[in-house]
């Protein structure tokens, strides 16, 4: 919403924009269902234009490799977890034995 400040000889001094803080979020599948219907419109429109067609056709393709990858139970963010969770476990591992070494080393100066 927009409002504006009248002087006296009505002119718009400056215009300030009045935003609410609702976060509307939408999720994934409501944002490419809007996809989907926006170019089912275009193509109700132009039913006879085989670039519209083809852009269906793909954007079709697109929306299932989208929602197969960034769903919530995907199996390719499993397969980052536990690739992070291995990288994790390979990092505490070198250190450990690093520590083990460092102290082996000063016992042996020290000693």
């Amino acid at each position: 919403m927009c409002s504006a400040r009248l002087t006296r000889d009505d002119s718009i001094i400056s215009t300030t924009t009045r935003m609410e803080d609702n976060t509307q979020t939408i999720g994934l599948t409501a944002l490419l269902d809007e996809v989907s219907s926006d170019l089912d419109e275009l193509r109700k429109k132009h039913p006879g234009d085989y670039s519209t067609k083809n852009l269906t056709m793909w954007w079709d393709l697109e929306r299932d490799r989208l929602l197969a990858r960034h769903g919530p139970a995907s199996t390719v963010r499993k397969l980052r977890a536990v690739r992070g969770m291995k990288r994790l476990l390979a990092m505490f591992s070198a250190g450990w034995l690093a520590m083990i070494v460092v102290q082996t080393a000063i016992r042996i100066l020290m000693g």
